[in-house]
């Protein structure tokens, strides 16, 4: 009887400490104003006193980079920041297991403290994680979520920036990845998801974004002056090759070298103040060079040395999206260029679906600048003028070559 009893007593208990136990995925973002990391400062996380994330650390660019841990609702969640330095670059952002934010530190441009004493939580209905955006067509992308636990969600979706409520919601689908349609080509756009527990709502996760694919360029010649109000031209993307430094947009290069765009208001600058190597290629939209007869690219490019400390440019490129990248030949820099210089080559192999990429390499020089770039698809005068241009450098050659002879005579 008294073993019975026991039993009894220990069932709720038992329960009890299953409650206890259930744990959901907590998160932290590191984030670094500067864009080079954070220096040398690492942040520990403890659940109870133990740390459960040890030393993280925003290794390069601005974030926010997003590291998970498990707690349960009423663990105790502190987190202990180390200054490297330029510390008060450095924030940190910890959320619960719902995506409400428990603690923050580091904003306003002031060094990050320790946070104590956070209580974890995990909502009844937890909200998805992981969004993800795959097969992206001119019209199709396919998104995926790792769900918080149920089977039954909502998303909603609209043009990049819209208004939540605004957009448009799909309720009730039980298809994950779901393949959303209808879109147009070369537009971004953002998209929510949130769990449906069936008689609860999760909060919304996102927004995710991304961009549709353009319709390849076939009107020539092309011209890219980035004239987009210091924004990245429609159709162009970038590949961080080394670390996250973006391509900017503005007029001339850092620190005035050069002092103006080469044409224009905007000219492209990739600079980084850090002597890490960073690597960014920026690219071109597709380019239908199926029929071109003498395909061949024209821009213009500097990049100041900063006084010893030397940027680089390179120019790729590959004949498929799924292609690979190739050196044009002799399209590399390495060297001093401190004002705007033009340079032409000839592109090989062309096809229906070409990319061209200049892969700046910042080195903390005054940065690598690019402009006016043009793509023609015929040659630069009509091929009938080309005998007579090559008659006449002949014609000129040998006359030099004679007169030379004479008066060595």
């Amino acid at each position: 009887m008294k073993r019975k009893l026991l039993l009894l007593m220990l069932i709720p208990l038992l329960g009890l400490m299953s409650l206890k136990a259930q744990t959901c995925q907590h998160s932290v973002e590191l984030v670094d104003e500067w864009g080079d990391g954070w220096n040398g400062g690492t942040l520990t996380i403890k659940v109870n006193g133990s740390p459960v994330l040890t030393n993280i650390t925003l290794a390069d660019g601005t974030g926010p980079e997003i590291h998970y841990f498990d707690a349960a609702t009423g663990d105790d969640i502190d987190a202990d920041y180390t200054a490297g330095t330029w510390s008060n670059e450095n924030e940190y952002i910890v959320k619960d297991g719902g995506g409400s934010v428990l603690g923050q530190s580091g904003q306003g441009s002031a060094t990050p403290v320790d946070i104590l004493n956070m209580v974890g939580n995990c909502p009844a209905c937890l909200p998805p994680t992981g969004q993800s955006e795959t097969n992206i067509t001119t019209s199709t992308a396919d998104l995926g979520w790792t769900t918080g636990g149920a089977t039954t969600w909502d998303i909603e979706w609209g043009p990049a920036g819209f208004t939540q409520g605004a957009g448009t919601t799909i309720t009730g689908t039980t298809t994950n990845p779901y393949p959303l349609a209808g879109l147009t080509a070369g537009n971004s756009y953002d998209w929510y998801v949130r769990d449906d527990c069936g008689g609860d709502l999760s909060d919304w996760t996102g927004p995710g974004t991304f961009s549709t694919l353009c319709n390849a360029i076939t009107s020539f010649p092309y011209f890219e002056g980035f004239e987009n109000g210091g924004l990245i031209p429609d159709c162009w993307s970038q590949s961080f090759e080394t670390g996250t430094i973006n391509w900017g947009f503005q007029a001339g290069g850092h620190n005035g070298h050069p002092a103006a765009p080469a044409g224009g208001s905007y000219n492209a600058l990739l600079y980084s103040p850090s002597f890490t190597d960073r690597v960014t290629k920026l690219i071109t939209p597709a380019l239908d060079l199926s029929g071109a007869t003498f395909p061949h690219l024209i821009f213009k490019h500097a990049q100041a040395v900063w006084p010893s400390d030397q940027d680089e440019l390179r120019v790729y490129y590959k004949t498929s999206a799924g292609g690979t990248w190739t050196l044009l030949p002799g399209a590399e820099w390495t060297g001093n260029i401190p004002d705007w210089t033009t340079e032409m080559f000839a592109l090989p192999d062309p096809s229906a679906d070409y990319y061209i990429a200049f892969e700046g390499t910042a080195k903390y020089g005054y940065g690598v600048v690019i402009d006016d770039v043009r793509i023609e698809a015929t040659p630069p005068v009509p091929l009938s003028n080309w005998a007579i241009y090559l008659g006449i450098f002949f014609i000129g050659a040998t006359m030099v070559f004679h007169f030379v002879r004479r008066r060595l005579a």
